[in-house]
C-alpha cells in the first residue's frame, strides 16, 4: 500500500509539475505568431476532446447521469473555461512568471468565498497563510523594484480575474456531484469548459487556415499538459493521497512555471522574487495545515 500511496504521490507532483508547463509553452506559441483567441480556443477543443477519448477508453460507456447533475458540471466547467480565457488574455501583456504568481491568488480568494459561505471565523492557520501569501506576492511580483508604469494594467485585471474563476471552480468542483465517478465528473467539466471559451472565442481558426501556421501543434502541446495529463494524474492519485496533501504537491507548479520562464524565457527572476515564491509556497502548506508550530498533523 505503501508503493502505491508512493506512486500516486508521484502521479499527483507530476500532474502538477504539467501545470507549471503551461504559461512557458502559451508565451513561446505567442512568440510564434499565434493570437490568444486562436490558441485559447483550439486548446480547450483539443483538451477537451482528449479527456473524453480517455474517458471512454477506461470505463467503455458513458454512465446516464440526471440532466441536472451534467448541467451543473458543465457549469462548474464554465468556469474553469473563464479561468484559461482570463489567463491566457494575460499572458500576452504579463511575463509567464509574474502571470502565474497572481493566478496563485487562488489560494487566499477560495479562503474569502469559504469564509464568505460558512460564515465562520477563519481558523489561525487560514489567517496566517493569508499574510504569507500576500507578502509573498509583493515580493515574487517584484513590484519592490518595478515602477508600476512599466505593469500592464489590463494585463494584470485578467490575471487576477483568472486566479477568481479558479478559486470559485475549486469551490464548486469540491461540492458539486462528487459521488459521480472522477472520469466523468472531469469529462462533464471539461464539455462546460469548451463550450464558454468557443462562446467567449468562436473557433474562426477553423475557416481562416490558421489551423496550418502551427496552431494544431502548439495547441496539442498545451492541451496535453494543461488538460489530459494533468486530468488523467490528478484523477489517479488524488483519491489514494488525499485531498489534503495533494493540495500541498499541487504548489509545485509554482516553482516549476517560475523556474521554466526564466530558464526557457529568460525572464529575470531576482532573490527577492524567489523569497517571495517561498513565501507563498508556505502559505499554501500553512492553509492546508502541513506546517503547524503548535502540535504535529500527521498526513491524511
Amino acid at each position: 500500500m505503501r508503493m502505491n500511496r508512493s506512486i500516486a504521490s508521484l502521479f499527483v507532483l507530476t500532474a502538477a509539475a504539467s501545470y507549471g508547463l503551461l504559461s512557458p509553452l502559451v508565451k513561446m506559441a505567442y512568440a510564434d505568431g499565434l493570437q490568444p483567441a486562436d490558441l485559447t480556443a483550439a486548446q480547450a477543443m483539443a483538451g477537451a476532446l482528449g479527456i473524453w477519448l480517455v474517458c471512454l477508453a477506461a470505463t467503455r460507456q458513458v454512465p446516464k447521469l440526471p440532466a441536472r447533475t451534467v448541467l451543473a458540471l458543465c457549469g462548474c466547467g464554465a468556469l474553469g473555461g473563464l479561468t484559461g480565457v482570463f489567463y491566457f488574455i494575460s499572458l500576452k501583456d504579463l511575463p509567464a512568471s509574474f502571470a502565474i504568481l497572481l493566478l496563485f491568488q487562488f489560494t487566499w480568494m477560495g479562503m474569502v468565498i469559504e469564509w464568505r459561505i460558512t460564515r465562520r471565523t477563519p481558523p489561525r492557520n487560514q489567517r496566517w497563510a493569508l499574510v504569507l501569501i500576500l507578502a509573498g506576492t509583493v515580493l515574487a511580483a517584484g513590484w519592490t523594484d518595478t515602477p508600476s508604469s512599466t505593469i500592464s494594467l489590463f494585463g494584470v485585471t485578467t490575471a487576477l480575474l483568472s486566479a477568481v474563476c479558479y478559486a470559485g471552480f475549486i469551490h464548486l468542483s469540491g461540492h458539486i456531484a462528487v459521488d459521480v465517478s472522477p472520469w466523468w465528473r472531469s469529462a462533464w467539466i471539461s464539455t462546460g469548459s469548451v463550450a464558454v471559451t468557443l462562446i467567449v472565442f468562436p473557433p474562426r481558426f477553423l475557416l481562416e487556415g490558421v489551423w496550418d501556421s502551427g496552431l494544431g501543434e502548439w495547441a496539442g502541446w498545451i492541451a496535453l499538459f494543461g488538460t489530459i495529463l494533468p486530468s488523467v494524474l490528478f484523477t489517479t492519485g488524488v483519491p489514494l493521497v488525499g485531498t489534503g496533501l495533494a493540495s500541498a504537491l499541487g504548489s509545485m507548479e509554482l516553482p516549476v512555471a517560475v523556474s521554466l520562464s526564466a530558464w526557457w524565457l529568460a525572464e529575470p527572476v531576482t532573490p527577492a522574487q524567489w523569497m517571495g515564491v517561498l513565501l507563498i509556497l508556505a502559505g499554501i502548506l500553512v492553509a492546508e495545515g502541513k506546517l503547524n508550530l503548535h502540535k504535529e498533523k500527521s498526513w491524511p
